[in-house]
């Protein structure tokens, strides 16, 4: 009877705390559809996991490599390839045996249940040293950056002579402090062609980097550059990059690509 109640006790205990917890998790994935969130900016541009932001990954400061390794329920397409919802789903499979063997419903189950149990705990802790996910970068065509000016020509962005302004800027994506992030922007220009870049955080709040845009004919049509952004806080921030076209020779923006540098696997 002791046991009975005591197992009861237990169970309604860890009850409270799973559901208090989906409770919590259910309100942060709310959020991005009841506040403003600038995400929403982006149109027919695939949102990788990197770029998404949770309720343990600002809070931990966890690394990229770590955010693959936990459930991530945010990225709609992502379910089946993500590994670790895998995992998820085993442990709510097996928390629901455990409370039926608690409950005394699956009573004579111990030792299938104890097993189950370390199989699970063995294959998370081989999973979490051995698993290399595979990190995505994303790609945005011109055609899908924002512009204030020029035109588009399939799925680039093109502009016009004489018309200045921002040809292109965009994508709307989050990053997070002490990650090394590379972007790549591939274009076509004249030699005659004067434009500039911009890479800036927040709206335009601060800026990471600006220069003159270099002719495509000395880089072969590909722009590169790094950076690392620093915050005590590690709060998430929004990336942006700007392209302003000052009216002179010809530019086209074939695509803009961002992805974070992976860190070395631990061994």
């Amino acid at each position: 009877v002791v046991k009975s109640m005591v197992a009861q006790r237990i169970g309604r205990y860890a009850l409270g705390a799973v559901c208090a917890f989906s409770f919590l998790l259910q309100i942060n994935l709310a959020g991005i559809w009841l506040t403003h969130n600038r995400f929403l900016y982006n149109q027919g541009i695939d949102v990788p996991i990197w770029a998404t932001s949770d309720l343990y990954t600002p809070l931990l400061h966890l690394s990229v490599r770590a955010q693959y390794l936990l459930p991530n329920m945010r990225v709609f397409g992502g379910y089946p390839s993500h590994v670790a919802n895998y995992f998820a789903l085993a442990s709510s499979l097996l928390l629901t045996l455990s409370g039926a063997w608690l409950l005394d419903v699956w009573h004579d189950k111990r030792r299938v249940l104890a097993m189950l149990w370390i199989s699970f705990g063995f294959a998370a802790v081989a999973f979490s040293i051995l698993y290399t996910p595979k990190v995505d970068s994303i790609v945005t065509k011109g055609a899908q950056l924002y512009s204030l000016t020029g035109g588009t020509r399939g799925d680039k962005r093109v502009a016009v002579q004489g018309s200045k302004g921002f040809l292109a800027f965009g994508p709307y994506i989050r990053v997070f402090p002490n990650r090394t992030y590379q972007v790549k922007l591939t274009y076509a220009t004249s030699t005659r062609t004067n434009a500039g870049y911009r890479l800036t955080l927040d709206h335009s709040k601060s800026i990471i980097a600006e220069g003159r845009l270099p002719s495509s004919k000395t880089n072969h049509g590909t722009f590169q550059t790094s950076f690392i952004i620093s915050d005590r806080d590690y709060a998430p921030h929004i990336f942006r990059f700007h392209i302003y076209y000052r009216g002179r020779g010809s530019l086209v923006v074939s695509q803009l690509e961002l992805y974070p540098v992976p860190e070395p696997t631990p061994r």
